[in-house]
């Protein structure tokens, strides 16, 4: 039993400012610009090597003016 599938959504890369709040993220995922997406897509097969993992290395949805995040793709 699990999830089964996972949908990682993050334009961000790893940088060395966030290895302490970024599970599974290392120093060298920092240095070669490894994605936030890829982190957690290899995070979350180690934990369940079944699961479907889709990645969005990019924002899913744009900000309408007046800061409304309500136009979602």
């Amino acid at each position: 039993m699990g999830a089964g599938r996972l949908t990682v959504v993050d334009p961000d890369h790893v940088e060395p400012t966030n290895l302490n709040s970024l599970a599974g993220a290392t120093d060298a995922a920092a240095r070669s610009g490894t994605s936030k997406t890829e982190v957690a897509a290899k995070l979350a097969r180690g934990i369940d090597p079944d699961i479907a993992v889709h990645q969005v290395p990019h924002r899913s949805w744009t900000p309408t003016r007046g800061g409304s995040s309500a136009a979602r793709t």
